[in-house]
């Protein structure tokens, strides 16, 4: 059984749209937290079943 990893993005733009739905796609990795300065996009972040991600606008409240 392989160990599950979990990430934070930083920046929900266009890029990370692109790259986020094969970062959520792998079953080894849960995408926990997103972070961007623009509520709106903090607000949407991905999930799938078994994929939890909060979203922040201040990266700093964002890394425990």
């Amino acid at each position: 059984m392989t160990a599950r990893v979990g990430v934070g993005i930083v920046g929900c733009g266009a890029d990370s749209r692109k790259h986020l739905p094969t970062l959520i796609g792998l079953d080894e990795l849960d995408v926990v937290a997103v972070a961007d300065l623009d509520p709106s996009r903090a607000a949407e972040p991905p999930a799938r079943p078994g994929n939890f991600a909060q979203g922040w606008t201040c990266l700093t409240e964002a890394i425990p």
